[in-house]
């Protein structure tokens, strides 16, 4: 009875802590309770039957598809999570074990012991979180997460007999499993650090093609604004020659025209849009022509603009997609054509908002279909809704940015 409540007790610390790290697959309240019910439940009917410790695996495979259920994130966050939760609930429950053995058999002393257990693996636990948090899973080769995944469930293979002799067979010749034990964790921290600084690296050269890509559009915006600015000038000097002349002849009629064709010009040429965002402003103004063309007005409000939880490719491919979506759109109504950009933070959800005309309101399966992969990576949702005066709004929403 007191392993029973223990594993439950167990099952909501670990579901707890993992809602703290990772964001929720569902958002409906409704779906999640009952898949807290149903885990409880198993864990409950599992632990009932396990007074020998003969189905822990059963344990940890509930553990398991609970994240897998309940929770975003890639399967090496699940599995860097689940497996060193039970090789440090298994460790624990050992030392409290071996400690037991010390005193006599009694109920109060094991309930003690029990909720001893449970704070000691909820504080170890909490800073493990803290130390994987700052984990880019994103830099993973699948050879690393392999090679990951098997120390770890060998150092989970280990620690589970080392528990079974101690507590169950009462073996004293467990010097054996202690010291392969020893041996498999400090390789393991070896290995666990050579393999993350060599993922650092490659992160620090990935953002350093980045932001060298950055400042290359950087380049080709100001040469291009220098270019336009440059031959607008001399194109200025023979107009002011021109007014000029139209002024002598008393041609004023020639001399209204002329003003208007410069109007014309520098409004086209110089009436680029900005933003608070470098990259979005390259994109916008790389589509300058088609907003032209088809009398688009794009209206920018970027309140929020560290989107550094992203890469920089990746923003480019979000804010690439959600423009081309909203002008192919936009571009159907016959009406006046807006689109307004709109990014806030909100707690430690950074919020995207595209509102445009739009004659096609089902947009959902598009927008899926061209973020779907890049938003399970970054634990983001989207959500597609029609507004009043024929508008409609594609939201993006990140949820439990951890560097932001």
């Amino acid at each position: 009875m007191i392993n029973t409540i223990y594993n439950l007790i167990l099952g909501s610390v670990f579901i707890y802590l993992m809602k703290k790290h990772l964001s929720l697959r569902f958002l409906d309240n409704k779906i999640n309770i009952v898949i807290i019910l149903v885990t409880i439940c198993t864990i409950g009917l599992v632990s009932f039957n396990n007074e020998l410790g003969r189905y822990d695996y059963l344990l940890i495979i509930t553990f398991f598809v609970n994240s897998l259920i309940m929770f975003r994130g890639r399967m090496i966050e699940k599995i860097l999570i689940v497996i060193p939760f039970w090789i440090i609930e298994i460790a624990t429950s050992t030392v409290v074990a071996l400690l037991k053995s010390y005193f006599s058999k009694n109920i109060y002393l094991d309930v003690l012991m029990m909720f001893f257990a449970v704070i000691v693996i909820s504080i170890l636990f909490a800073g493990y979180f803290d130390v994987i948090k700052k984990i880019n899973y994103h830099s993973f080769t699948n050879i690393a997460c392999g090679y990951i995944c098997l120390v770890l469930f060998l150092i989970l293979v280990l620690v589970s007999g080392l528990k079974y002799d101690i507590v169950y067979n009462e073996n004293s010749s467990t010097i054996v499993y202690i010291f392969l034990l020893i041996i498999l964790i400090l390789f393991f921290l070896l290995t666990y650090y050579d393999t993350f600084y060599k993922l650092g690296l490659k992160s620090k050269l990935d953002l350093s093609k980045e932001n060298e890509k950055v400042v290359t559009e950087k380049y080709k915006l100001l040469n291009k604004q220098y270019e336009t600015s440059f031959y607008f000038l001399h194109d200025l000097l023979k107009t002011c020659q021109i007014l000029n002349l139209l002024l002598d002849k008393d041609d004023y009629q020639g001399l209204k025209d002329e003003i208007n064709t410069l109007t014309t010009t520098t409004f086209r040429e110089f009436n680029s849009i900005y933003s608070d965002s470098m990259l979005l402003n390259t994109l916008i103004n790389n589509r300058l022509e088609t907003l032209r063309q088809y009398d688009i007005t794009v209206l920018p409000t970027i309140e929020y603009n560290n989107f550094s939880f992203l890469t920089v490719a990746d923003q480019f491919i979000l804010f690439d997609c959600l423009l081309d979506l909203a002008i192919d759109e936009v571009k159907t109504v016959t009406n006046r054509r807006y689109i307004f950009i709109k990014s806030i933070k909100k707690a430690k959800q950074v919020i995207i908002q595209f509102k445009f005309n739009c004659s096609n309101c089902d947009l959902q399966e598009k927008v899926a279909a061209s973020l779907n992969e890049l938003l399970n990576r970054y634990h983001g949702i989207s959500s597609v809704s029609s507004l009043q005066d024929g508008f409609v709004s594609v939201m993006i929403m990140f949820v439990k940015v951890n560097n932001i």
